[in-house]
């Protein structure tokens, strides 16, 4: 009777990321003729991991446009006994 041992290439493949990182920016642009300021905040993924031999790349990119409005006005604080 033949009887299998377990071996390495019956279990499977490890997928896990061995690498995994995340950038991040800010930038801040006037325009020079109405003088509003416009941030932009964008960040970056990469995850690294090898599946079958081959290297996978999982990558994703975002970017958020943040419009400064000029001074607004502030709402009042609450305060304790006030109506």
């Amino acid at each position: 009777m033949n009887t299998s041992r377990p071996s390495e290439f019956t279990t499977a493949p490890d997928t896990r990321p061995f690498h995994h990182s995340t950038r991040t920016a800010l930038s801040t642009n006037i325009d020079p003729t109405t003088g509003v300021r416009t941030r932009l905040l964008a960040t970056s993924t990469i995850e690294m991991a090898w599946q079958s031999g081959s290297l996978l790349l999982r990558g994703k990119a975002t970017q958020t446009k943040l419009v400064d409005r000029g001074e607004m006005k502030r709402m009042p604080r609450w305060r304790r006994g006030e109506l």
